[in-house]
């Protein structure tokens, strides 16, 4: 359970985060936790002492953020504070204080939180596992238990970059619109509220059903990734590969080839995965 190979030419990830859940992370783009939790040396990991020191230590680092996070909220109070006179014009643009302070709690609903809302104390199993069956050699097994937690990182790194630079251009499309002239009070609350629905919208597909987590799709572009580079490197041998992440109330499933997980109760089983061919 330590990551030992069950034979030459098979290689495991072995990586349990307690009740940390891996797949809000990944939604959140919290990069930083991530790193911290999967990088974590396994000694440290799989002894009592050594993970609860690795939970303390997450748990100041919650703390000390979201005391920066409550500073920084109160400057910004007093600067408003004595910035209080605006223009009329600016005034005809702005949303009613209800409207405003209930647009700030959807953006700090997880910033005040004393107790971060990533774990889930009292449950343990969380985690990435991984299983890499090797064909005619050890090479692309080894390669990708390796590579498999950076490439995972750098996906969701640039995963948080796109989801800030979207960000960015909605706020700028959103001051573009607040100061254009001919805008009256009523039409700036009915954008804000169409530009909520659209980004609402977005989030579904054309025939109405829910896009996939988007930890599938992160799952998905790793195994992509390390595809590429064993091809730029001519690695003689291949090997299937099934990763799943597992959360306090779900399993999320990627697999390449025949690789199979089960999940087993005490009355039946049920198949997670399908085989998949090269042709596929």
């Amino acid at each position: 359970t330590c990551g030992l190979r069950p034979s030459l030419e098979d290689s495991v990830i072995i990586l349990p985060c307690g009740g940390w859940d891996l797949s809000a992370l990944v939604e959140a783009g919290e990069i930083g936790i991530l790193r911290r939790l999967l990088t974590c040396p396994q000694e440290i990991r799989f002894t009592a002492r050594g993970w609860n020191a690795v939970e303390e230590r997450e748990e100041r680092l919650w703390a000390k953020r979201v005391a920066r996070k409550r500073e920084k909220k109160t400057q910004q109070n007093c600067l408003d504070h004595f910035t209080n006179d605006i223009s009329s014009f600016e005034n005809s643009f702005e949303l009613e204080p209800e409207d405003q302070r209930q647009e700030e709690e959807e953006i700090d609903e997880f910033e005040d939180d004393d107790i971060c809302p990533y774990v889930t104390n009292g449950i343990d199993g969380c985690g990435l596992y991984a299983v890499f069956d090797g064909h005619k050699g050890p090479l692309a097994a080894n390669f990708f238990s390796v590579h498999f937690i950076d490439s995972f990182l750098r996906i969701v790194q640039r995963y948080k970059d796109t989801q800030l630079r979207e960000e960015r251009e909605q706020r700028k499309l959103k001051q573009k619109n607040r100061k254009s002239s001919h805008m009256n009070k009523n039409e700036a609350r009915s954008l804000f509220y169409t530009q909520s629905q659209e980004k609402s919208i977005d989030w579904q597909n054309t025939d109405g059903l829910r896009k996939p987590p988007v930890i599938l799709a992160v799952l998905q572009e790793t195994l992509r990734l390390l595809t590429m580079k064993l091809r730029v490197l001519r690695v003689p041998d291949g090997s299937c590969a099934l990763v799943c992440i597992v959360t306090k109330d779900k399993i999320f499933t990627s697999n390449v080839g025949d690789c199979r997980a089960v999940l087993v109760s005490r009355f039946h089983q049920k198949d997670l995965t399908q085989a998949i061919c090269p042709t596929q």
